[in-house]
């Protein structure tokens, strides 16, 4: 049997504040990929730029994320 595995989340307000993240190309990814899905303006200090998040970048700005 197969069952759906979904949430949803309500968002009650917007988030604000500064994180200091270690530096880690799974980290960086899903950092760029979260602050794409938002429609603030968000600045993302010291990612780790590898190929991975080159890729990342890349692929955001082909489906259309401004930065």
């Amino acid at each position: 049997m197969v069952e759906n595995n979904f949430f949803s989340l309500n968002v009650r307000n917007n988030a604000s504040g500064n994180l200091s993240l270690p530096g880690s190309k799974s980290i960086s990814n899903r950092v760029i990929l979260l602050a794409a899905l938002g429609n603030n303006k968000v600045e993302i200090i010291n990612y780790l730029q590898s190929e991975d998040t080159e890729v990342m970048l890349s692929v955001l700005n082909i489906l259309g994320v401004r930065f």
